[in-house]
């Protein structure tokens, strides 16, 4: 966060140590998914420092050819253990059958992007069941982002089982 100076300030949190606990006891590949830029950023930079094989598939900006070849080294290189992702920018027409956990170090409030993003998990070629964890900060808003979206699901779910509310 940028002081009034615009100097940027760490704000100490137990995120990445609760990520890379996770990553130390993953059984395989691990999906994780985070809203914004310096969150990824974090992550990678965690994930290189304990020697964990990972791609990151983020931001507008990024190359199509390099977002391809992140997924393919994903999808394909057993030494590519995490795909560290912004839902927004991976949200279709991305297959990551490969992951059996997919944690959501910060969520989005678009309840698309949160369905979309859990759908990139679950297609063709899974090999098991996957394993959704959300990280949630202690005094944050992280559980009523949670609650916010598991309520637009239940919305969802409510007007599509009754299709006589379609009229």
């Amino acid at each position: 966060i940028p002081d009034d100076d615009g100097v940027k300030i760490a704000i100490p949190h137990n995120r990445i140590k609760a990520l890379m606990e996770i990553m130390e006891q993953a059984p395989g590949k691990v999906g994780i998914w985070a809203r914004f830029t310096e969150d990824i950023n974090q992550i990678c930079a965690a994930l290189k420092k304990k020697g964990i094989g990972h791609v990151r598939y983020d931001g507008l900006d990024t190359d199509p050819v390099r977002r391809e070849a992140a997924k393919q080294r994903f999808l394909s290189d057993p030494d590519c253990i995490a795909f560290v992702g912004n839902p927004a920018a991976a949200a279709r027409g991305l297959n990551l059958q490969v992951a059996s956990i997919c944690v959501y170090y910060t969520n989005s409030f678009d309840a698309d992007h949160r369905w979309q993003s859990e759908d990139r998990f679950h297609r063709s070629g899974m090999t098991g069941p996957v394993t959704y964890i959300d990280l949630i900060a202690p005094g944050s808003v992280d559980r009523r982002i949670l609650q916010a979206l598991k309520n637009k699901e239940k919305i969802a779910d409510s007007i599509l089982d009754d299709p006589d509310s379609w009229v």
